[in-house]
């Protein structure tokens, strides 16, 4: 038998053994061990280092749009030593309630979310404290309400349900349900659209568990599933949800309805500080759903938004740029933002632009979140000149230097020959206007001047200014670059610009006003520069930071955005 010492035992022992060490040890080293002492008792003193708040899951995935919803959080950091829980910020007005106040589980709250107004699409959650932000957390708004995985015992689920669940590591889920003969119900998995790297499938089986179809996600787009059957006889079918690459605890949200969530906005981009009518429709219903006058403020982020409806996911982009129709104008100017549809198999949709000799010209598709694939022909009197497929990778893009001033034309296509619903596109066609993009450089842990690891999640203190390392990614511009800040659309002060044939600069940006109480605000950082008498727009890519807060997922989820989410707080909250 192992036996331990008391700690008796070892405060004799060690009693003894400095007694007589005690008299051999020389007088000038004893102030070296009163130092020691003193030292490792000021450090056991001082407040353990608070970690950094991290939303890293939820027991459920979806929201009502109208009524309150519990909703548990886990992560990490989200209530201190003294029981105070982490603020919670949503990208829709709420009232926010914590349920658990007594729980001393730092990692673990119990929220209760209340709209202020009917809440539609995909809303952001985020976590903050005065030092940190959490990364964001989305949620599918749903009605009716989403319930648990029910029981074999349980009687089957009638359409229209949605049910929140995890993938399963190893195995899948089951769900049976009632059908009445000749409904046609859509199936379908919320999973990339709300940040999660499930590959979901779907299969669909009789009473007897004989398989009668499947859908897969989107082969080039990585898109969610949709599944879409007619009945054949009124009875119990089954639903089998998995993860083909058997990862669990990935989050989704199903739902079975008459309607489909995947909904297209016709047009799909609208300019922010612009005002237009925007137009959603389904797959399940080819007329417009409605109609809705929407206006982009300068305090949203560009990027990939929704039309707000409950249980509808109608996409579109928020840009820079000024967005143009397929009807409107068969001449683009450039730089400019095309949206179109692929109306029939065969269409081929054309547009023209002028372009000057030496600049290079950039045309590429925005994701919309739908199965389209485009394919681009560029062309020069008649002869082309580049051609390019849009494929897995959004990221990719016809590049063409141009060689001679002239009016060049655009033929735009479906690359499988599909149309109709989902079918819409946004193409962005640019210039010189961005031979530079703009990065957070990194610093040296020495010399750090940024406040955290993770730049695009910021703390900013009413007293003083925000510091930012900027560097110039530059691709053949090499002039000057002015830098501009802006806190929720209000434009802010900067000091410091990228000088001529400089590729960095550590900038100084000023609150627009004090804020009297902590928080959260989006950040935008973007430069301009001159080329050739026109002002140009040069954005800040945050990319391969925000990528970092989505694990194995290769595209930024809506609502994340190229902003930085900054907790704005007073002076007093460095001294907690």
């Amino acid at each position: 038998m192992i036996r331990y010492p008391t700690a008796q035992q070892a405060a004799t022992s060690l009693a003894l053994h400095f007694k007589f060490r005690f008299t051999w040890l020389a007088k000038p080293y004893l102030h070296v061990l009163v130092f020691v002492c003193l030292l490792t008792m000021a450090f056991s003193a001082m407040p353990p280092v608070g970690l950094a708040v991290e939303l890293r899951d939820s027991d459920q995935v979806s929201l009502h749009p109208t009524e309150p919803t519990e909703i548990t959080l886990i992560g990490q950091g989200l209530r201190s030593d003294s029981g105070q829980v982490a603020d919670l910020w949503c990208s829709s007005p709420v009232t926010v309630e914590v349920l658990d106040p007594e729980n001393k589980d730092r990692n673990r709250v119990r929220y209760r979310v209340t709209p202020k107004k009917p809440m539609g699409g995909v809303i952001t959650l985020r976590a903050y404290t005065a030092d940190s932000v959490s990364q964001a957390l989305f949620f599918f708004i749903s009605s009716p309400a989403s319930q648990g995985i029910p029981s074999e015992s349980d009687p089957p689920l009638k359409p229209p349900f949605g049910i929140d669940l995890k993938s399963k590591g190893n195995g899948d889920t089951t769900i049976r349900l009632e059908c009445v003969k000749g409904e046609t119900l859509f199936a379908e998995i919320v999973g990339s659209r709300i940040g999660s790297s499930v590959d979901g499938v779907l299969t669909l089986a009789d009473e007897n568990n004989r398989e009668l179809t499947f859908a897969d996600d989107h082969p080039l787009t990585g898109s969610d599933p949709l599944l879409k059957w007619t009945a054949e006889y009124s009875g119990i079918y089954h639903l089998t949800i998995k993860d083909v690459e058997y990862r669990g605890g990935l989050r989704m949200h199903l739902r079975v309805s008459e309607k489909a969530t995947a909904g297209r906005t016709i047009p799909p981009a609208i300019r922010r500080g612009e005002t237009r009518r925007l137009r959603a429709s389904t797959e399940s219903r080819l007329e417009p759903l409605g109609e809705q006058v929407v206006h982009i403020g300068m305090g949203e982020a560009p990027g990939l938004g929704y039309l707000p409806q409950s249980s509808i996911l109608s996409p579109f982009i928020k840009s820079d740029l000024p967005v143009y129709t397929e009807t409107e104008s068969s001449q683009l100017p450039v730089p400019a933002l095309l949206c179109g549809k692929i109306e029939s198999d065969e269409e081929v949709d054309s547009v023209t632009f002028d372009a000057r000799q030496g600049e290079t010209i950039t045309v590429k598709f925005l994701s919309t979140d739908g199965p389209f694939v485009g394919d681009l022909h560029l062309f020069h009197n008649d002869q082309k000149v580049r051609d390019h497929h849009f494929g897995r990778d959004p990221n990719n893009s016809l590049k063409y230097k141009v060689p001679e001033t002239d009016t060049y034309r655009l033929e735009i296509r479906e690359v499988l020959k599909r149309s109709g619903i989902g079918f819409e596109y946004c193409l962005s066609i640019r210039n010189d206007l961005a031979p530079t993009v703009l990065r957070i450089a990194p610093v040296k842990p020495a010399e750090r001047r940024i406040r955290n690891d993770k730049p695009h999640r910021q703390v900013w203190f009413n007293d003083e200014t925000l510091p930012v390392l900027i560097r110039a990614d530059r691709r053949g511009f090499d002039g000057p670059i002015t830098l501009h800040a802006e806190l929720d659309g209000k434009p802010c002060q900067v000091d410091g610009r990228i000088e001529q044939k400089k590729n960095d600069v550590e900038i100084q940006i000023h609150l627009p006003e004090a804020i009297p109480n902590r928080e959260l605000k989006s950040l935008r950082i973007f430069g301009s520069c001159e080329i050739a008498g026109h002002e140009m727009h040069i954005p800040l890519d945050l990319s391969e930071h925000i990528k970092r807060d989505f694990d194995e997922f290769t595209t930024i989820p809506a609502n994340a955005g190229h902003t930085i989410a900054v907790v704005v707080t007073p002076y007093e909250g460095k001294e907690e």
